[in-house]
């Protein structure tokens, strides 16, 4: 079984959504790479749009700057021009880069919940919107807590990988004091 999901698969799923706030959570979930609990407690404020901004400008900025010097150290001879749209090129490509996550994280978290047993299927299903396109997509699946899910404090859902392999989660953790 596939442990990711290609980048046309998430286009799919954002184009079966019914409103903007469907769309909105699978782009959180798979652009971004953040977890449910993180996607639904997110508010505008928490969101640092010029630091975005600035963090790929200068990275395109920087990257322009070598490719640049390469040339002229080579013999090549730019222009203003020609250093412009280097730059531009390298922008997009730096856009691309920081709005782009990868697409397994949701797919690994969840399936890490699963192995805890923290979740499991309700035996509900449904079709899905996916699959008016492809017909042998799978059907909806529902989920819901289980009585271990509900037990399982704060701090392990907060590392449910470190909970699932705790000595490694050991070697990951801060140490306080």
């Amino acid at each position: 079984m596939k442990a990711y999901v290609e980048p046309e698969e998430v286009a799919l799923m954002e184009e079966a959504t019914t409103n903007l706030r469907d769309r909105l959570l699978v782009r959180l979930l798979f652009r971004l790479g953040c977890r449910i609990s993180e996607a639904l407690a997110l508010k505008t404020k928490d969101i640092d749009f010029d630091y975005k901004e600035a963090l790929t400008r200068a990275t395109a900025r920087e990257h322009a700057e070598r490719i640049i010097s390469e040339m002229v150290v080579s013999g090549a001879d730019v222009t203003e021009e020609d250093a412009d749209k280097i730059y531009q090129r390298e922008l997009k490509k730096g856009s691309r880069k920081f709005t782009h996550m990868r697409y397994h994280s949701f797919l690994m978290y969840f399936g890490v919940l699963k192995r805890l047993g923290w979740v499991e299927a309700t035996g509900e299903t449904e079709n899905s919107s996916i699959q008016d396109n492809y017909p042998s997509a799978p059907n909806r699946t529902y989920y819901r807590l289980t009585p271990r899910g509900k037990r399982a404090g704060d701090k392990l859902w907060s590392y449910p990988l470190f909970t699932l392999y705790p000595k490694v989660g050991q070697n990951h953790m801060k140490k306080s004091g």
